[in-house]
Parts: C-alpha cells; structure tokens; sequence
C-alpha cells in the first residue's frame, strides 16, 4: 500500500511537471508531445487510483472465516 501510494504522488507531480512545461513552450509539436506525456502519467495515476479502490466487502468474503473451528 506504502508503494502505490508513493507511486501516485510520483505519477501526481510529473502530471503536474508536464503540464506546466506544456504551458511554457511555443512549438506546437512540443506542446502536444509534453501534453501527452501529461496524460500518459494522468492515465498511470487513475490505473493506480483503481487498485486502491477495491471493494472491500467482496474482498473481506474471500478470506478464510477466523471463527470457524477446525
């Protein structure tokens, strides 16, 4: 959890990077290159988004019952 939590800031500030140098540059080629490098990084960010987002009933019901006698 520790990592991917780690792994969403990394993706977080690069997001961040290449859209403010998209804003800084001229050359419409290096516009659009930086802006999707942005939104590769924008796509890891939701990717990693949805691994944290399990739904925990459904993962609570797979684990063995700690109650149960042997």
């Amino acid at each position: 959890m520790l990592y991917l939590k780690d792994a969403l800031s990394w993706e977080l500030l690069a997001l961040k990077k290449f859209h403010h140098l998209a804003e800084q540059v001229q050359d419409p080629e290096m516009k659009q290159a930086l802006e999707n490098a942005g939104q590769m990084h924008q796509n890891h960010y939701q990717r990693l988004l949805s691994h944290l987002q399990v739904n925990n009933n459904a993962a609570m019901a797979n684990l063995p019952n700690q109650n149960q006698q042997h």
